[in-house]
């Protein structure tokens, strides 16, 4: 009996919360703008000189936070980084072997799945400056990025990146 009453207050206090505002056309749209321009301020950190810390504060502090069980902060084609520290550390390794990698995205989509969540699939060519000063261009890569907004900043809660080097 007593599960029966708390299943029915329960059912009654659910139903009785208002659904969330659906977003407008337009606020769809402003949200897409800011994921698109936080997007491309994300790249900027990695051209020259590079600044891993910066680079670091487009994405969420802990992703832990947010995931059931082990956290997926990121994939690089094949290999999965769990932690936001692990993250930091394949961005470190990253950037310690180069001066900077320019990159000019060439697509952009954004999906606004609330006022704070959002998925962006963009493609983007781009070229490595080795520690040696030499430009390799012909790279290409298609980021997936999963968008939350905290305190009111647009962060990167996972993302998945596939490239491909240039072929010679």
């Amino acid at each position: 009996m007593r599960t029966v009453l708390v299943l029915a207050l329960f059912s009654l206090l659910t139903a009785c919360q208002a659904a969330p505002p659906e977003l407008t056309e337009a606020d769809r749209q402003a949200i897409a703008a800011e994921i698109s321009q936080a997007a491309a301020a994300s790249m900027e950190p990695f051209a020259q000189p590079q600044d891993l810390e910066t680079a670091l504060g487009f994405y969420v502090e802990d992703a832990g936070d947010y995931f059931v069980g082990e956290a997926a902060t990121g994939v690089f084609n094949l290999t999965t980084y769990g932690s936001s520290q692990e993250l930091r550390d394949r961005l470190g390794r990253l950037v310690d072997n180069r001066l900077g990698t320019t990159i000019e995205i060439t697509d952009d989509r954004v999906a606004v799945l609330s006022a704070d969540h959002a998925i962006q699939v963009l493609a983007a060519n781009y070229a490595i400056t080795n520690l040696e000063g030499e430009t390799r261009t012909g790279y290409r890569m298609i980021n997936t990025n999963v968008w939350v907004r905290e305190n009111g900043a647009w962060k990167v809660l996972h993302f998945h990146q596939s490239f491909q080097a240039p072929t010679e």
